[in-house]
């Protein structure tokens, strides 16, 4: 399976990832993500869940600071902007 974005791609959290806990104490939850790295196992980022083979996990940056996102997100948690 392909990963559904590429790097370069902006991206913002699905509505059911809005209500995760973390991502709301990290401000993410409305902000505007630009991709900069893509992994499909573990040998392309360390913090890959093997259990979630076929889905992309994603680096990314806010989309208007630059400023580096503290946590990857999976594909399942982005939506297209």
């Amino acid at each position: 399976m392909s990963p559904q974005f590429s790097v370069g791609e902006q991206v913002e959290l699905t509505d059911d990832a809005r209500d995760n806990d973390t991502y709301q104490r990290l401000g993410i939850c409305t902000m505007s993500m630009t991709i900069t790295a893509v992994a499909t196992s573990v040998a392309q980022h360390p913090g890959y869940d093997p259990g979630l083979t076929g889905e992309a996990l994603y680096d990314l940056v806010a989309t208007d600071t630059g400023a580096l996102v503290p946590v990857s997100l999976y594909e399942y948690e982005l939506a297209a902007l």
